[in-house]
């Protein structure tokens, strides 16, 4: 297939969404890659959008950007009777019940968008994000990424450059469903409610990348 799949991005200028974006556009199966805000009948949906408490400047507002930007863009893009596959960058670790604000808005934005009708939701839950350019640095995530950078040299499961996540989740956008599973990426999930969904984990992930697909 060459040049058949149009693309919508949300966050194409985060730190994954960038290498994301770059994938995209780099893939002859994709035919149009557009940044949210504009309208366009796509058959992939990609949110890559990311931000912390401290930079929402509250958790009301974290909330409204981490959960509400996700789910208009979703509905924004959705267009009925048309196939179309949604990916979402969640976390590990992300629950609904989770007592943590970040984990549980993950969670919660991951059930609201796989009730919004997609054919196929695609729930990308990766470690801590190696490799990223952020002109700030925590000292918490600093300490975080120094343990997992060294677990990472003997499990795929806890760490994860934000360029092998970019490309991994334009993968997932093209393979949906069937060739996720056909290669042996991922899981489906059922949540409470009903919702189907497909999660990738962080091993998944780079598996995912690596392939020919």
């Amino acid at each position: 297939m060459s040049g058949q799949l149009k693309c919508l991005i949300l966050g194409a200028t985060g730190q994954t969404g960038r290498h994301l974006l770059t994938s995209l556009l780099a893939d002859s199966s994709i035919s149009q890659v557009t940044e949210a805000g504009r309208r366009s009948a796509i058959e992939s949906g990609i949110i890559a959008l990311g931000t912390t408490r401290k930079n929402a400047g509250s958790a009301e507002r974290f909330e409204a950007i981490d959960r509400g930007f996700p789910i208009l863009f979703a509905k924004l893009a959705r267009t009925s009777g048309k196939f179309q596959t949604l990916v979402y960058l969640s976390s590990a670790g992300a629950s609904p019940n989770s007592p943590f604000l970040y984990l549980k808005s993950k969670g919660l934005t991951e059930l609201e968008l796989s009730s919004l009708g997609y054919d196929q939701t695609i729930i990308f839950r990766p470690g801590a994000l190696a490799n990223s350019t952020r002109s700030e640095t925590r000292i918490a995530e600093s300490i975080t990424l120094k343990f997992t950078g060294l677990a990472s040299y003997v499990t795929d499961s806890v760490q994860i450059p934000v360029s092998t996540l970019g490309l991994a989740m334009s993968k997932a956008g093209i393979l949906g469903y069937s060739g996720l599973e056909r290669h042996g990426v991922g899981s489906k999930v059922v949540g409470k409610d009903g919702q189907i969904f497909w999660v990738v984990g962080n091993a998944d992930a780079i598996k995912l990348a690596k392939l020919d697909a």
